[in-house]
């Protein structure tokens, strides 16, 4: 768990989009908390007892479960740094 705070505190320092104010849930399912920072940060949050999709589309940066990525194991977090056109997209729907 160490390990994990000591990359998202490392990875806050570099990341320009944790420094904006620009802040926009996403809804995605009961359960579920996401949020994207600037144009090029998403955070999803999985307290729900099943497996979910992110609502956001980049790479995994950080996760709290080895199995995290394009789905999203019960009880764990993830960082993605956003494509550009994600959340261009976003924004349209």
């Amino acid at each position: 768990m160490l390990h994990l705070y000591r990359e998202a505190v490392a990875l806050r320092r570099h990341l320009p989009a944790l420094a904006s104010d620009d802040f926009r849930w996403l809804w995605i399912e009961p359960g579920v908390l996401a949020f994207t920072r600037g144009d090029g940060f998403g955070c999803v949050v999985n307290c729900a007892s099943r497996v979910v999709s992110p609502p956001v589309d980049g790479e995994l940066l950080l996760a709290s479960h080895q199995e995290a990525g394009d789905k999203l194991p019960p009880n764990s977090a993830a960082w993605y740094l956003l494509a550009p056109s994600a959340e261009s997209d976003g924004e349209a729907a």
